[in-house]
């Protein structure tokens, strides 16, 4: 587990060690994940997911040689794909495009392909905005267009303020003299709506402007005291601009309240491009600021739209006139409304917001909420805590809620349970009659395909040794200590005839492949035999037929081993073929034996009918190790049935019809026992095995955990169940009776209609709070940024330099509100 800036901060590292800029790594994992280690993205339409930070899929991590999985290979996967996009396009848009959309996609479209999403994270990613991003012929370059309005000098024709006038119109000269008819202006629709597209440029060009003026302000009065010259801020060189376009200016009080909102509006972009050039920076403040910039565009919506009308109306209204004022006006009211509106940028009430539940305060227990959601699970702030968690369980209280709320809650994470369980049931359970034996029938069919597959080569090397003798140094040792250790060889016909098999061949001079491998098995089935009763051999005699075992197969291995010729090891034919057969069978067979309770279930000698008895005692959720080994030898469809045997149990254990809440969130997560990464359980070893399992196994047990004190509720005392009715009922009366008699109304009517809404309105609330949009709005993550400010502060900067009597009283200030006075 790691938290977001343990993220951030190794990103940062491997940025500056792979030669890649941070500031493009840092958004890219801000837009991909919000800096989550274990993000997991949808399904594609190829059936795979993206995970980490950096939302790798399966073939590109497989192609830059990482395992996504693990959240630091995931960032360096990342950020090495980051700078071979880099290096293939030379443009942070194109590389962000290609990030997302792929660089053949990139390559076939000649740029930003023409998709929304694509379009949309680009702008995230770089501050780009897409919507007017386009290709242009660079052949049309400096060429006239096919329709070309004529020029006409009007100079002259009328004085300055009737050229001024946006009403002034062209008069047909053969009714001058002729008596005025009053007739509606033909063109009076389409002048208007002429004028007000005009405005609105205005607006949007002089709101630019504005934010510049952040900086070309104090940057203006510095060259002016320097050089004594008089140049315009920003805002005033885009006014002019628009005026000596031809666009008209707002008249009306009214025109001009909405042309400061629109300026303000109008900057919100322009913020988000200078947010995102300012993270280009190598300076970490820079980068911050630009951060903020760029952050939230509907809660810098709110904050510009809400602080600029509130400043308008203490300007217009109450004669405030002291730009500082105006400015904490417009500070106080916009920070406030740009809360409620990052709050609000995460709910979607109309399915216009594509970014909705994605801006979380929390991203990590964002996310669960949502996938929650997706698995029909309500987890509400009630559950995870937070802003609201206390009123939420109040107005349930109130509104008698408590009881149905949990058992709704606990339906949904019972059906969950149910349905991810069944998901993990291999067909084959019904057919060989439970998990268990399907696991046992696996791991024997896996250890006897493993045995065929190396038999034919040991075969091999048989007929290629043909009668070579071989010689038993090792296994003359070994027999002297049989004989040291069975004084009694006569009471003990095997060990006799094995004794007696093996001083033949010693005195033979050595025994070929094949003899030798024939006595080797009859030594080992007696091993075999021995370990099954061990009260038949002491323990002395059973490590002496264990080193005779060995001795025989240390034997043959010297005889197959290479000869070193010219400093380079030479096989014989038999040898070489020995060789691989030995190699196979140590990676492929003995893995079975190395465990009892493994090699129980898999052994010819274990009678067929003690199978079933053995399978359904065999355990893997006991030794971590054998449960590790176990599911590494089995194949996909005994992995299932394991994973689904876990699961079952957990299943089994959490939900009980008889018990009173039905659901045992704890029986559950004690059961199902995940453990930790960094000390894993048995459980984990198995459900390991399969990473899209384990994702979906560890959420699942996430939602059960957060969900617990909803699903296993304390029983509440009888008395206070019903005493609950009279409490609210009194609490809503003397509200109703309080509002009543401040209202002037009758305080008893008052006091009734109290006691008899409370209910109904605690149930308005709480359901309010506990839907998918009250939730996402109560979690939602807090105003980041500028978000809106940058154009208030804007003003405020030209007004100090343009007008610095204005901005500090010459006359004495007695009290703070003397500053909101002319």
């Amino acid at each position: 587990m790691a938290t977001k800036d343990q993220v951030y901060e190794f990103a940062r590292q491997e940025a500056e060690r792979q030669g890649v800029p941070f500031s493009l790594v840092q958004k890219i994992v801000e837009t991909e994940s919000g800096g989550s280690f274990n993000a997991i993205g949808p399904k594609t339409r190829f059936n795979d997911r993206a995970y980490g930070p950096m939302q790798l899929m399966g073939a590109t991590a497989k192609d830059l040689g990482v395992n996504r999985m693990d959240w630091k290979d995931n960032i360096r996967g990342g950020v090495k794909y980051l700078g071979q996009l880099s290096e293939r396009f030379q443009d942070p848009t194109l590389v962000a495009a290609a990030y997302n959309a792929g660089p053949s996609t990139v390559e076939k479209y000649g740029g930003v392909p023409p998709f929304k999403e694509t379009q949309n994270y680009v702008q995230k990613v770089v501050g780009t905005n897409m919507a007017s991003y386009r290709a242009i012929d660079p052949s049309f370059i400096g060429q006239p267009t096919e329709q070309q309005a004529p020029k006409i000098d009007l100079t002259g024709m009328a004085n300055p303020i009737q050229q001024q006038s946006s009403n002034f119109r062209a008069i047909d000269p053969s009714m001058i003299g002729e008596q005025i008819v009053d007739r509606p202006p033909v063109r009076q629709n389409t002048d208007s709506v002429a004028r007000q597209v005009g405005l609105t440029a205005r607006y949007g060009m002089e709101g630019l402007g504005q934010v510049a003026d952040i900086v070309g302000s104090p940057l203006n009065m510095l060259i002016n005291r320097a050089t004594g010259s008089q140049l315009g801020t920003p805002s005033q060189s885009m006014s002019n601009f628009a005026t000596m376009l031809g666009l008209p200016q707002p008249e009306t009080g009214f025109e001009k309240g909405i042309a400061n909102v629109t300026r303000a509006v109008a900057g919100i972009p322009a913020m988000g491009g200078v947010g995102g050039l300012l993270q280009q920076s190598g300076r970490t403040t820079a980068q911050a600021v630009g951060r903020g910039l760029a952050a939230q565009p509907v809660a810098q919506a709110a904050s510009a739209t809400a602080g600029t009308g509130a400043a308008e109306i203490a300007n217009r209204q109450f004669d405030i006139q002291n730009p500082l004022a105006l400015l904490g006006i417009n500070l106080a009211v916009g920070l406030p409304a740009g809360a409620v509106g990052a709050r609000a940028s995460n709910t979607n009430p109309f399915n216009l917001n594509p970014t909705a539940g994605t801006r979380y305060r929390d991203p990590v227990t964002g996310q669960l909420i949502e996938s929650a959601a997706q698995r029909g699970v309500n987890i509400d702030v009630g559950d995870v805590g937070g802003p609201g968690s206390g009123t939420l369980n109040k107005a349930r209280q109130f509104g008698y809620q408590v009881q149905d709320a949990n058992q709704e809650k606990s339906a949904q994470v019972r059906n969950l349970i149910e349905k991810v369980t069944e998901q993990a049931k291999p067909a084959s359970v019904l057919k060989e009659g439970g998990e268990k034996l399907v696991i046992a029938k696996d791991l024997r069919t896996q250890y006897r395909n493993a045995k065929d597959a190396v038999s034919p080569i040991f075969d091999r090397a048989e007929k290629l040794a043909g009668n070579t003798q071989i010689p038993l140094s090792n296994t003359n040792n070994a027999t002297i200590e049989v004989l040291d250790k069975f004084p009694a060889v006569a009471d003990n016909a095997v060990i006799t005839k094995l004794v007696e098999r093996a001083n033949n061949l010693i005195q033979a001079g050595g025994g070929s492949y094949k003899e030798l491998r024939t006595l080797q098995k009859s030594v080992g089935s007696e091993l075999n035999r021995v370990q099954k009763a061990p009260a038949s051999y002491g323990e002395e005699q059973i490590a002496a037929l264990s080193k005779l075992y060995g001795g025989l197969a240390n034997d043959v291995d010297a005889w197959a081993a290479p000869r070193t010729i010219n400093n380079k090891p030479v096989y014989t034919p038999a040898g070489a073929e020995h060789a691989r057969a030995m190699e196979q069978f140590k990676n492929t067979v003995v893995p079975f034996r190395q465990d009892q309770d493994i090699y129980k279930i898999v052994s010819s000698k274990t009678p067929a009918n003690e199978i079933d008895k053995i399978a359904q005692s065999f355990s893997l959720t006991g030794n971590p190790a054998t449960a590790e080994l176990a599911v590494n030898l089995m194949s996909d469809t005994g992995r299932q049935a394991a994973q689904y045997s876990i699961l079952n149990q957990a299943r089994s254990a959490a939900i009980n019809e008889d018990a009173a809440a039905m659901l045992s969130s704890p029986a559950f997560t004690r059961t199902l026992n995940l453990g930790r990464s960094e000390l894993p359980s048995a459980q984990r070893m198995v459900m390991g095995q399969t990473p899209e399992v384990m994702d979906e196994v560890s959420l699942l047990r996430s939602i059960v955990d957060a969900t617990r004190g909803a699903v296993t509720p304390k029983v509440s005392p009888a008395t206070g169940q019903q005493l609950l009715p009279f409490v609210t009922g009194a609490a809503g009366m003397g509200a109703g009776r309080e509002i009543a008699t401040r209202l002037g109304l009758d305080p008893f009517y008052g006091a009734m209609i109290g006691g008899a809404v409370t209910p109904g309105l605690a149930n308005v609330l709480g359901n309010t709070m506990s839907s998918r949009a009250g939730t996402r709005f109560l979690l939602g993550e807090q105003l980041q940024g500028a978000g809106g400010m940058g154009t208030a502060m804007g003003q405020a900067m030209t007004e100090a330099v343009t007008n610095p009597d204005e901005f500090i009283p010459k006359k004495p200030v007695k009290g703070l509100l003397d500053l909101f006075r002319d």
